[in-house]
């Protein structure tokens, strides 16, 4: 017999993805041309990128070949809304 595993919505395991499933909702273009790119791992991390680049979030997806990583630089103080949901998106 198989067994089912209850996963609790991803808001409640990470707040900042919680913003982004807001967000995407909401038909926020930077973070939907993100998905639109999908299933394209590489043209989704780009653009993932520049709008965390943009917004002033921390982290950066690399590719290391084998897998992503996730790389934090310094952010900017004014990072808001938008920085939250694309950090959660590149965490997720």
């Amino acid at each position: 017999m198989r067994k089912h595993a209850v996963v609790p919505p991803f808001h409640a395991l990470d707040p900042e993805l919680g913003v982004a499933e807001h967000l995407l909702r909401k038909g926020n273009p930077q973070l939907c041309a993100i998905v639109a790119q999908l299933p394209d791992e590489h043209a989704a991390a780009r653009r993932l990128n520049a709008v965390l680049a943009e917004a002033g979030a921390r982290p950066r997806l690399v590719d290391t070949g084998a897998a992503w990583r996730i790389v934090y630089v310094t952010p900017r103080a004014e990072a808001g809304e938008l920085a939250a949901g694309a950090a959660g998106l590149a965490e997720s």
